[in-house]
C-alpha cells in the first residue's frame, strides 16, 4: 500500500475534481459518510446514543459535519462544536453548518474560552466523540483554545474519532507537537497518510481504515513521485526467497561477515546464528585469531577465519555479499580494515554498528559495490553530523543522505524506515518494544546479510530484513508479553516466523 504526504494527498484531489470533475462536494459527502459507516461497523447500531462532534473551520470540519447528517438519519442524538467564529468559516464548511442549521441542529461556535464548559459538558454526556478539528494541512503546534478542547476531550474518556487523521499530528513527519487527539478509530480518506505510519502519530491514531471516496486511485499516475510504500504481509511473503530443488550449498548464499572482537565476541555469533536461520547456505566468519578457536566451537556450521584484510579481499571473491561491523570494535585496526573494505569489496555489503563509526569517522568514502547501512538513530546521526537534521525531518535528512551517499540505509528503530538513492522509500510495520534488547541489530545484520547473498537486492533485503526481524518480535509478545525477549530468543522463533509468513502457522 502507499502511503500519501499531505501535498501528495492535495495534488490527487485537485486532479479529481479539475481534470476529472468529480465534483467536491460529492467527495465531502463520500467522507462524511464513510465515517459514519466505520463506527457503525466498529460500535454496532448507534440509535439513541449521543455522539459530540468537534469541528474545525476547514475541510476536515465539512467532513465531520456531513458525518454528523448521516448519524442523525441512523437516530443517532448529535451534539455540534465548531471550533471558530461564524464568520470565519470556510466555504464548504459554512454550506455544510447552514445545511444542518435547517435541519434543526443546534451549532455551538466555541470561538474563547468563555465557550469551553459547554464544549467539555458536550464532551462528557457523548457516548463518542468525532475529532474533525484539523486535517491533512495541520503543521504546527495545537496551543490556545483548540488544544483546550482537544484536551478536555481526551480528558472526557471517551471513544475518538478522528476524521482523515488525529487532530494535532503532522501527516507528512508524524510529529506530534503540542495537543493532540487521542483516537481509538482514524478514518482516513482514499490512501492513509504517511504520517500516520510513523511514530509518535502511530501511537495516537488507534485502530486505522481507510476508506475509498470515489477517487480513482489510477490518478496516481498522473502524479510525479516518489512514492512510500507501506510494508504488508502479501508484498513481503513475496520476497522470501525459496532454494531450487537442485541447490546445493555453493549456489544457495555464500555470505562473508566480518564481525566480532575480544571484547565483544557475542555479536559475531548472533549474526552469525540469524543469517543461518535466515537461510544462509555457507558462512565464512572473520574473527581475530585469538577467537577462531572459541568462534569455531559456538558456531561449527560457519566456517572461522583469522580477521585480515587480505583473507577479507580473498574470501569475497567467492561470496554473494558481506556483512561487516557487528562487534567488530573500534580500535585503529579495526577502523582502518572496515574503511579498507569498504571502498574495495565489489559484492552487495551491509555496513553496521562499529563499521558505520568508521565510515562516519572517515568523512565521504567511495564504495566498490552496493551498500546497505544499518544504523539507529545515534548512529544516523553521526553519519549526517549531528541530531539536528534528523530532530527536524527524519524522511527529509534520510532522503538527502541515500541520494548525496548512493547507498541503501534501513533506518532502524520503531516504524523503521528503508530508502535508496532513486528515491523509493518504505515504512515497516512490525516490531514492538520487546526488540529494545542487547545484540538485537546483531540479529537483524544476519537477516538482511542471508537476503543479500540469497539474491536479493539491497532495498528489497533490507525491507524483508526489517519485516522479519519486527514479525519474530510480535510472535514473542503474542505469546510471552514484552519482557525477556532476548536476540537469541530472537533467532529462535525465526522459523516459526517463516513459516507464519508461508500460512502454516
Amino acid at each position: 500500500m502507499l502511503l500519501l504526504s499531505s501535498a501528495q494527498s492535495r495534488e490527487l484531489e485537485r486532479i479529481a475534481i479539475s481534470e476529472v470533475g468529480i465534483s467536491e462536494d460529492a467527495l465531502m459527502e463520500s467522507a462524511g459518510q464513510t465515517v459514519a459507516v466505520a463506527m457503525e461497523r466498529e460500535w454496532g447500531d448507534l440509535r439513541g446514543r449521543q455522539i459530540a462532534i468537534l469541528c474545525g473551520k476547514g475541510r476536515n470540519g465539512a467532513d465531520g459535519m456531513v458525518a454528523a447528517r448521516h448519524l442523525l438519519n441512523e437516530g443517532v442524538r448529535v451534539g455540534i462544536i465548531i471550533a471558530a467564529s461564524e464568520t470565519d468559516l470556510s466555504e464548504p464548511c459554512r454550506r455544510q453548518a447552514e445545511i444542518l442549521r435547517k435541519l434543526g441542529l443546534q451549532l455551538s461556535y466555541v470561538n474563547d474560552q468563555a465557550g469551553l464548559p459547554l464544549a467539555t459538558a458536550l464532551f462528557k454526556s457523548a457516548d463518542i466523540i468525532v475529532d474533525a478539528l484539523y486535517g491533512t494541512g495541520f503543521k504546527d503546534a495545537v496551543t490556545g483554545l483548540p488544544a483546550a478542547l482537544l484536551i478536555s476531550m481526551n480528558a472526557a474518556g471517551k471513544p475518538v474519532v478522528s476524521v482523515d487523521l488525529p487532530s494535532g499530528i503532522d501527516a507528512d513527519s508524524g510529529a506530534v507537537r503540542g495537543a493532540c487527539a487521542y483516537a481509538k478509530l482514524s478514518v482516513s480518506f482514499t490512501l492513509p497518510k504517511l504520517g500516520l505510519a510513523l511514530q509518535p502519530a502511530k501511537s495516537f491514531t488507534g485502530k486505522l481504515i481507510v476508506a475509498d471516496i470515489g477517487i480513482p486511485l489510477v490518478l496516481l499516475g498522473r502524479m510525479k513521485g516518489p512514492f512510500v510504500e507501506l510494508a504488508e504481509a502479501a508484498a513481503m511473503r513475496a520476497l522470501v526467497p525459496h532454494r531450487a530443488l537442485m541447490a546445493h550449498k555453493k549456489n544457495s548464499g555464500t555470505l562473508l561477515i566480518v564481525a566480532g572482537s575480544i571484547e565483544y565476541p557475542g555479536a559475531a555469533q548472533l549474526c552469525v546464528t540469524a543469517a543461518i536461520a535466515s537461510g544462509a547456505a555457507t558462512i565464512h566468519l572473520l574473527v581475530p585469531q585469538a577467537l577462531r578457536q572459541q568462534m569455531q566451537a559456538a558456531i561449527p556450521e560457519a566456517l572461522v577465519h583469522e580477521q585480515s584484510l587480505e583473507n577479507a579481499l580473498e574470501l569475497a571473491k567467492n561470496s554473494h555479499a558481506v556483512v561487516l561491523g557487528p562487534g567488530l570494535g573500534r580500535t585503529n585496526e579495526a577502523i582502518a580494515l572496515a574503511r579498507r573494505l569498504y571502498e574495495s569489496i565489489e559484492k552487495p555489503m551491509l555496513v553496521d554498528a562499529d563499521a558505520l563509526f568508521a565510515v562516519a569517522q572517515a568523512g565521504p568514502l567511495k564504495a566498490a559495490g552496493p551498500r546497505l547501512l544499518t544504523p539507529h538513530d545515534g548512529e544516523f546521526s553521526r553519519l549526517i553530523g549531528g541530531p539536528e537534521g534528523l530532530e527536524k525531518d527524519r524522511i527529509a535528512a534520510l532522503r538527502s543522505y541515500v541520494k548525496a551517499s548512493a547507498c541503501t540505509v534501513l533506518l532502524k528503530g520503531p516504524s523503521s524506515l528503508v530508502a535508496t538513492e532513486n528515491g523509493r522509500l518504505n515504512v515497516n510495520t512490525t516490531g514492538n518494544p520487546a526488540l529494545a534488547t542487547a545484540g538485537s541489530g546483531d540479529v537483524l545484520s544476519g537477516i538482511a546479510g542471508a537476503f543479500l547473498a540469497q539474491g536479493l537486492g539491497c532495498f528489497d533485503a533490507a525491507r524483508l530484513a526489517a519485516y522479519v526481524h519486527g514479525l519474530a518480535a510480535d510472535l514473542w509478545l503474542e505469546e510471552d508479553g514484552p519482557i525477556g525477549l532476548s536476540a537469541s530468543k530472537l533467532i529462535g522463533f525465526l522459523a516459526r516466523t517463516f513459516s507464519h509468513m508461508r500460512g502454516k502457522a
